[in-house]
Parts: C-alpha cells; sequence; structure tokens
C-alpha cells in the first residue's frame, strides 16, 4: 500500500517555503549550486508531508527547520517538538 501526496498541497508548501528563506541563504546556496537549495527544499517539503499530512503551516516549518543552516536563521523549534505543537 501507499500513501499518496497531495501534489497541489506540496506546491504550495514549497511555495511559501521558498518565500520564507532569506535572500542571503539563496544567494550562499545559489553561489555553489543553485538547484542544491531548492532539491533539499523538495525532498524536506515531502518529508513533512508524509508526517504533517493536509497541515501545510507544520510541513512548511519541517521542511524549513530540516534545511542546514535555517532553524538558526529562523530562531524556531523544531515543528514536531511540544512547544510548536502547543502554539
Amino acid at each position: 500500500m501507499t500513501d499518496e501526496l497531495d501534489v497541489a498541497l506540496l506546491d504550495l508548501c514549497m511555495c511559501q517555503a521558498w518565500k520564507q528563506i532569506p535572500p542571503e541563504i539563496k544567494e550562499t546556496y545559489g553561489a555553489v549550486n543553485p538547484r542544491e537549495l531548492r532539491l533539499k527544499l523538495a525532498h524536506a517539503v515531502i518529508e513533512g508531508a508524509k508526517i504533517f499530512a493536509g497541515d501545510p503551516d507544520k510541513i512548511v516549518a519541517f521542511a524549513l527547520f530540516t534545511l542546514p543552516s535555517l532553524p538558526s536563521a529562523f530562531g524556531r523549534p523544531h515543528p514536531a517538538s511540544p512547544r510548536h505543537l502547543d502554539a
């Protein structure tokens, strides 16, 4: 049995997450490999969608948290942490 992912939700989450990544992070990744950040973000969004099916806010938060160097850039707790879930 395979779980199907909502492509429209994945696209929405990718767009929302991309908009929240600070420009300096995009520039840093872009100087080395322009596609690497988008690929890592896409993977993180898919993983987040498997964990938080149907909840775009948690999917985006998870995706941003799992990217290297981004949790500290946002100063956020992990989306699965009790502090985040109580908010």
